[in-house]
């Protein structure tokens, strides 16, 4: 694992937050063998972020949106933060999901919501 590049934009973390209901999904790759979604959630102008990933070996990894996962200040901090903690997995994932994952933080880096219309 490496460092999450986007760790600047957190603002604080919460230990004992709890869990958030998902309003947004942010998909980054639909590879059929392996699939990775972004989850949002908004309490009070504050932003959180979890994840979906349905892995090429059948098994499912599931976190709810949380403020234990950070707080972030705008909806596309969250996204990029989450895009970054994927990355830093990347060596798990196969090629053709890294691409994709990749190929979102691009698009997400230069234009503005919404966004992960297909990989």
């Amino acid at each position: 694992m490496t460092d999450n590049k986007y760790e600047s934009l957190k603002v604080r973390d919460y230990d004992d937050a709890p869990d958030l209901s998902s309003e947004k999904e942010h998909p980054l790759s639909k590879h059929p063998a392996e699939q990775v979604t972004i989850l949002i959630a908004a309490d009070c102008g504050r932003w959180a972020w979890g994840y979906r990933v349905c892995w090429a070996n059948g098994q499912t990894s599931y976190c709810n949106p949380t403020f234990r996962n950070g707080v972030f200040a705008k909806e596309r901090d969250a996204i990029l933060y989450g895009i970054g903690y994927m990355l830093s997995y990347s060596e798990y994932f196969q090629l053709e999901t890294v691409e994709n994952i990749k190929a979102a933080e691009r698009r997400h880096n230069k234009t503005t919501l919404p966004l992960f219309d297909e990989p």
